[in-house]
């Protein structure tokens, strides 16, 4: 293990390592979150019918978004194993698999969205203005997303053998990038034509590139010697390394794919009061997204060292790993909670001048954020079971959070208390999950995880 980083993993105190290893994640996905709400507030200027169909877009994205994370939590979680095995071999050829399979991930996509989008969107409104934002927007976003779909990839190739680094300066150069256009093109600042809600879009792709671009360059340095798997001509499909990528990538994207089936589904249900409803619901989703995404950062980051101590059969680094995560996770959580109650108002004031549309953005945010402290807990439980390559958990929870739980509650309690049952539905279905993910989550650590870390 000649590797500094591989070296950290094995043998830095576990309290400064995660913190070490997820700050860089941790920036780079409040970035990512950060411009996302900006594209969004700029696109708001346009008019809460433009907000409005970026909501509708959002499960679209979601579901793209949730592919290739997925595929990338695969690829990390059987990479960072087989390091902690000691198998660089193996670890090289896992990775080279995840890149092949990113392309056929966007050609897929690609054809989901030729063949359903027109249809998908003709079900939650009739305003032909936002019918075509909302196609212009995802057209675009979704066939120009190969460029996000290698540079996510390769990052989580680089975060499995302890990089950090690397990602976090690949999602800040796409970042910036997509910040500086964003006004530039949806506006047509220094005489750029005015593009408005295709610019908007256009800005988003053209920074992905430029991350895929840096993402590549960055490759080269990996520990893993690794070459482009599509130019190398010893390249050879392996379906037992597939398998092994797929049986946690599988399952994670299931789990990222479920947030866009609830999303649609809310907005189902909100549109039937009105289309500012949909659009207070994206508000608050985007804003949502800064809190939450830390969290996610965390997790990046500790993946990997619970990925190789597990490989590494060692016990005490995992439980120390998995206590420190939860630590900082619930400390990011209180304080997103405060922020989102007491900066309620001004958060939505950003977003429009409309009173009903910040009345029930404010409502909305208020309610909702009383919900991130328990949430905290299963999305570092879920992290942690994912790095010892047991996806099903997560993916269980997450089908219970999500589905069984929120959609009804939001249905039935929205008979009652209209809008507010809506929002007061998600609290609730986070600590009836949250009971359920730490109980079967002891269950299968005794009965799989620590068996699998005893030595002979």
């Amino acid at each position: 293990m000649n590797d500094k980083n591989l070296r950290r993993m094995a043998e830095m105190d576990m309290k400064k390592l995660i913190m070490v290893n997820a700050l860089p994640a941790i920036i780079s996905m409040f970035v990512m979150a950060l411009y996302n709400v900006v594209d969004s507030i700029f696109i708001s200027n346009l008019g809460s019918r433009a907000l409005t169909a970026l909501t509708l877009a959002f499960p679209v994205q979601m579901i793209m978004i949730s592919a290739i994370v997925g595929l990338g939590i695969g690829v990390n979680s059987y990479v960072s194993r087989k390091l902690g095995e000691g198998d660089m071999q193996r670890a090289a050829a896992a990775a080279e698999h995840g890149l092949v399979l990113g392309i056929i991930i966007w050609v897929l996509l690609s054809a989901g969205n030729f063949l359903f989008i027109k249809t998908f969107y003709a079900k939650f409104t009739d305003d032909p203005l936002v019918l075509q934002y909302a196609l212009q927007y995802t057209n675009i976003v979704v066939y120009g997303s190969i460029g996000m779909i290698l540079s996510i990839t390769i990052n989580r190739i680089q975060q499995s053998t302890g990089d950090m680094i690397s990602p976090m300066r690949t999602q800040l150069a796409g970042a910036i990038t997509n910040i500086i256009l964003d006004p530039i093109m949806i506006f047509g600042l220094f005489s750029f034509p005015r593009l408005e809600v295709v610019g908007g879009a256009t800005a988003t792709v053209i920074g992905q590139f430029v991350s895929m671009v840096y993402a590549i360059i960055r490759l080269k340095h990996n520990p893993l010697n690794l070459k482009l798997s599509t130019l190398h001509v010893n390249f050879k499909l392996d379906f037992d390394i597939i398998r092994e990528i797929m049986k946690v990538g599988l399952p994670s994207m299931l789990i990222q794919g479920l947030g866009a089936v609830m999303v649609a589904s809310v907005n189902y249900i909100l549109v039937g009061f009105s289309e500012l409803a949909v659009a207070a619901f994206g508000a608050f989703f985007r804003m949502n997204a800064i809190i939450i995404m830390p969290v996610i950062g965390l997790t990046q980051g500790m993946m990997p060292v619970v990925g190789y101590s597990f490989g590494a059969k060692s016990r005490h680094r995992v439980q120390q790993a998995v206590k420190y995560s939860m630590i900082y996770s619930l400390a990011f959580m209180l304080l997103g909670t405060i922020v989102m109650l007491v900066f309620a108002r001004p958060i939505m004031n950003i977003f429009s001048d409309k009173a009903e549309l910040v009345s029930l953005g404010v409502s909305c945010i208020r309610i909702i954020s009383t919900s991130y402290v328990l949430l905290s807990v299963t999305i570092i439980i879920g992290a942690a079971f994912q790095a010892f390559g047991i996806a099903e958990l997560s993916m269980y929870a997450s089908f219970l959070r999500q589905i069984i739980l929120l959609i009804p509650l939001a249905y039935v309690l929205s008979r009652f208390f209209g809008v507010t049952g809506v929002w007061v539905a998600f609290p609730l279905t986070e600590g009836l999950s949250l009971f359920f993910t730490v109980t079967y989550a002891l269950y299968v650590y005794r009965n799989r995880v620590r068996p699998a870390m005893a030595t002979e």
